[in-house]
């Protein structure tokens, strides 16, 4: 095993030709498939690192493309979010939908999804924002004769540092329960499948899980890396073993397929879930969709606005194609290669996407979603003190009133950067 992944770096290392090798990872992957699992997953993470060295990718600035030319074709192709998304699981078994985090109007979108999805014979929404380790919890959660506020807290506290208690994401726990209510007897309920790993912080110093050499060790690899590549496995138990099909609901990061993208240091190189699982299934059974202003950069959110606002109301929510489209053509703010294709600068947003959904709001009419009030009870207390004791360690024990406040404040924090920075809003 060492001498066949050693060959194949240094191959591509020495080479100054070797460009267009970095741009085929699946077909490398594939002639490993002798060594096994896991060592496919470490040729790959070495072929990314060989590939971002030689290719230095370079940043595209995304161009303004003609906003008439994309209304002309949106008004000519439209259809609706849900109508595009159940059309494209005809042809595909797992689709990622990749969301910017916080926005209120992606996530009513999804939780009324949910019944179209199960209509359609979709029946599993993998789902970011809970661990994996909860799945029983939330299975019972969803199926239960009454919705379990508690339970479903306590899977809620579980994530992220001190607990994702957040409107808009706590809803959809609900939404799946009310739509597993509303079946007939013996229908076939929806499914959560919860695909996060707990952050493995008894492993890292406390008051240093913020730096990545750090979080890095606790891992025992880059931690970005061996996040996704534990997503990957939940999804090949959960759906693709059991050949279903599956909507995976996730922050865009985590939902590119044939882009791979480079993401710097500090953070350090990783594949994202959809590149595993592209990798692993190939791309007739993989598809990646992006909600407004998750992908692509301003530029490209603001020309879609623009060609948006011209069409008929009824036509300002749609879904629609990126490849050898208008839309598609516009330039991408992206760094990275592009799978299966001689391609490491200059990308557009068919490079990097498949599909892009827009909800009817530009992005500085937004809403956040907001924190849920009193969340810290007697019951989560202890799990938030236990995990914030890493995160930010102190000798006095924290408040429910503290934890609520610090969630408030992060989100406000996140909110606020993400309107500047990413949505480019003048206050």
């Amino acid at each position: 095993m060492e001498l066949k992944l050693t060959f194949i770096v240094s191959r591509l290392t020495r080479d100054t030709s070797a460009t267009s090798s970095c741009l085929h990872p699946p077909r490398l992957a594939t002639n490993l498939g002798s060594i096994g699992r896991n060592a496919h997953r470490l040729a790959a993470a070495l072929l990314w690192s060989a590939c971002a060295w030689i290719t230095a990718p370079q940043i595209a600035s995304a161009e303004t493309s003609d906003a008439n030319t994309i209304a002309a074709y949106i008004e000519a192709n439209h259809k609706a979010p849900e109508a595009y998304i159940i059309d494209k699981f005809k042809e595909r078994d797992v689709i990622f939908l990749g969301e910017s985090h916080y926005v209120a109007h992606n996530l009513e979108f999804l939780q009324g999804l949910l019944p179209v999805l199960h209509r359609a014979g979709v029946y599993t929404l993998v789902w970011e924002f809970a661990n994996y380790r909860n799945q029983d919890k939330l299975d019972r959660l969803i199926t239960g004769d009454s919705y379990d506020e508690q339970l479903a807290k306590e899977i809620i506290a579980d994530w992220y540092t001190v607990g994702f208690a957040y409107t808009g994401y706590t809803d959809v726990y609900r939404a799946a329960w009310r739509l597993n209510k509303s079946l007939p007897k013996h229908t076939r309920p929806f499914r959560i499948v919860a695909v996060n790993t707990p952050e493995p912080i008894e492993k890292m110093e406390p008051g240093k899980t913020s730096n990545y050499d750090v979080r890095n060790r606790a891992y025992g690899g880059s931690f970005y890396h061996e996040i996704n590549y534990y997503w990957e496995k939940v999804i090949d138990k959960e759906v693709i073993q059991k050949n279903e099909k599956a909507l995976v609901y996730a922050g865009a990061g985590h939902t590119s397929t044939r882009f791979y993208s480079d993401r710097k240091r500090p953070k350090g190189s990783g594949l994202s879930a959809g590149n595993f699982v592209y990798d692993y299934i190939g791309p007739e059974r993989v598809l990646s969709i992006n909600l407004h202003g998750s992908i692509g950069g301003i530029d490209v959110g603001k020309t879609i606005e623009k060609a948006i606002e011209s069409l008929p109301e009824h036509m300002q929510r749609a879904g629609v194609d990126t490849r050898e489209t208008p839309l598609g053509d516009m330039s991408a703010h992206a760094r990275g290669y592009l799978s299966e294709k001689s391609k490491s600068s200059d990308f557009t947003l068919a490079d990097v996407t498949d599909g892009y959904i827009y909800l009817g709001a530009p992005l500085c009419d937004a809403r956040s979603v907001s924190a849920i009030p009193n969340f810290t009870d007697e019951t989560i207390l202890p799990i938030l003190q236990q995990k914030y004791s890493v995160y930010e360690p102190r000798d006095k024990p924290y408040t429910a009133k503290e934890f609520d406040a610090i969630r408030a404040e992060k989100l406000e924090t996140y909110w606020a950067g993400q309107r500047k920075n990413r949505f480019q809003c003048e206050e």
